[in-house]
């Protein structure tokens, strides 16, 4: 451990050494609870850092839902990322099931679900937690109760804070076989109500919808985005899957009516089909979407369309779009050299690429399993759309034993691969197009068709290690891209090169993009190697001011390591 630790500091002073910009700081390993599956950054102030330590608990009388669930410990660390206090809350959540940690209005809250004696009905409390000692600062408040009706299949809470952070948005959900309904509820400081519950309803069947948002603008306003599904066939008349179709997009006044429908599609005389879409509120108190499209609604992505929608009325504003080529980004074919033992694939996996490849359709379009995993507002008021090139695939190993009995095995896999990057400005015109080659190879699960059993991956990059961390630079609104890569990959920054697949984390390198925001040009630094040191996890992580934290992890031999680290960009 003391060699690990050296290793820490050693790191941290190479790396202020080699340039003031960035610095790294890596914090003591923290000891979690055996069994825990996370550990979510979930809030960083000046005071320090507050962790969410995630383990599966069994509930054997449960109300809603499955029998088990993720509890959460609260871990705080100071500002150099020494540990300051830990509690699990087993003696205040005595008789309750832990739902979730918000912070709002420099608060810090723990919610809580119960089935309420005596009726049908679940009821959700609430209590304020001291932020310096992590104890509870009061008693147990019920905010609201829901009764299960006859007929209801599902019940769903979701807290977070509203646009300023001043309250708590509660969205509620009951799903029937034919409906469902939902409500949108804010709570003040002292977890009490505020004003009336926004009620949405929608007669048609939950499985044939997804509510994507429920957006706060500044003056109160509410923009409701639910997505119509509508299922197609598959090759077999057996298969059924659900396609997206088109968007219900509502806003709604603070009192709870309605303003205006919207209608992004251009009423209807709009042929193109939305593949993959994000809404977010811009920080003018507009909304933005950004959506990849396509001609048919089964196809390869065609191009690119921004929408923004007045946060005061739901008029659109304006659109824009931007036809999209794989020759725009010079190359968009999945790339892969394994030329390394790690990166050896078997002919069943070899053979599951190429059907990816050819579903990608590569002529002069762009793949379809691209997902926007978000938009950046930018001060101007310009924003960039971030775009990874995802998607999931199993392959099946057949083997026979002595007795001559077969066994399946069905290995899952999760690629995140090429990044994109969009930038839009104000008129929602396309400034600038770039890609980054990438490829990070996860085994999720492997389950025995006869058996059930899952085991879970051991030599193979974990997904929370996958995918990257994002951060818009105060000062210079440059963007910084965190993520895991091969290290032979370190000289590559543009689509036109050939990036070598991550399939170990162990013996990959963290690097650090830096993306100007104005030219759309890249520079690339190795910030450390997580070969002697725990794992970096940059998708778990989160922004304060010029400085970005990440979690990381290890697990080696039966042994979890875990710590955190804080990147700060001068």
């Amino acid at each position: 451990m003391k060699y690990l630790l050296c290793l820490l500091a050693a790191t941290s002073v190479w790396l202020g050494s080699y340039a003031q910009t960035p610095k790294v700081t890596w914090g003591e390993p923290i000891k979690v609870k055996k069994g825990t599956v996370d550990l979510d950054i979930i809030h960083v102030e000046k005071s320090g850092v507050y962790l969410q330590e995630n383990h599966i608990v069994i509930r054997r009388m449960a109300f809603v839902g499955p029998p088990s669930r993720i509890s959460g410990t609260l871990i705080k660390l100071d500002k150099n990322l020494n540990e300051i206090y830990r509690n699990a809350f087993d003696k205040e959540l005595q008789g309750k099931n832990f739902e979730s940690f918000v912070f709002a209005g420099n608060k810090l809250f723990l919610f809580a679900t119960a089935v309420k004696k005596g009726s049908n009905a679940l009821e959700l409390f609430g209590v304020e937690i001291d932020k310096a000692t992590g104890s509870q600062k009061s008693d147990w408040k019920s905010i609201i109760s829901i009764k299960k009706q006859e007929g209801v299949s599902n019940i769903l809470f979701s807290l977070r804070p509203n646009t300023d952070s001043t309250a708590i948005a509660l969205t509620t959900g009951v799903e029937y076989n034919d409906r469902a309904e939902f409500g949108l509820t804010l709570i003040d400081s002292k977890l009490a109500i505020i004003g009336k519950t926004l009620e949405v309803e929608y007669p048609i069947n939950p499985k044939e919808f997804v509510l994507e948002s429920m957006l706060y603008s500044p003056e109160g306003n509410v923009l409701v985005v639910n997505k119509i599904m509508e299922y197609r066939e598959g090759k077999k008349k057996t298969d059924k899957f659900l396609d997206f179709k088109e968007y219900d997009i509502r806003l709604y006044n603070k009192e709870g009516n309605l303003i205006s429908q919207v209608n992004v599609d251009g009423n209807g005389t709009d042929s193109r089909h939305i593949v993959q879409s994000k809404v977010v509120l811009k920080r003018d108190g507009n909304f933005t979407m950004g959506a990849f499209y396509s001609k048919q609604k089964k196809g390869s992505i065609q191009g690119v369309l921004f929408v923004t929608i007045d946060g005061k009325t739901g008029e659109v504003l304006n659109r824009g779009s931007q036809e999209l080529s794989s020759a725009m980004l010079v190359s968009d074919k999945d790339d892969n050299d394994d030329d390394d033992d790690d990166d050896k694939v078997t002919r069943k996996e070899a053979k599951e690429n190429k059907r990816l490849e050819k579903l990608q359709e590569e002529d002069d379009k762009i793949s379809r399993f691209y997902k926007i995993k978000d938009i950046l507002s930018l001060e101007n008021g310009s924003f960039i759309l971030l775009a990874e090139h995802y998607y999931i695939y199993t392959v099946s190993h057949s083997t026979m034993d002595a007795q001559g009995r077969m066994t399946t095995t069905n290995q899952t896999y999760d690629v995140h691969g090429k990044l994109m990057f969009v930038k839009v400005n104000t008129e929602n015109v396309v400034e600038w197009i770039q890609m980054l080659p990438k490829k990070q190879v996860a085994q999720i699960a492997s389950r025995n068709a006869a058996t059930s059993g899952v085991s879970v991956f051991v030599s193979r990059i974990p997904p929370t290690h996958g995918s990257i961390g994002t951060m818009v630079h105060p000062a210079n609104g440059n963007t910084f891209i965190f993520f895991n890569d091969h290290p032979k990959n370190a000289s590559i920054t543009n689509a036109g090169q050939k990036a070598k697949t991550l399939k170990n984390v162990a013996k990959s390198d963290c690097f650090m993009l830096e993306l100007n925001s104005s030219t759309g040009n890249f520079k690339r630094k190795m910030l450390f190697t997580n070969d002697d040191i725990p794992d970096a996890m940059p998708s778990k992580g989160s922004q304060f001011g010029n400085t970005y934290y990440m979690t990381g992890k290890r697990f080696r031999m039966g042994k979890t390591l875990v710590a955190v680290a804080k990147i700060t960009i001068q």
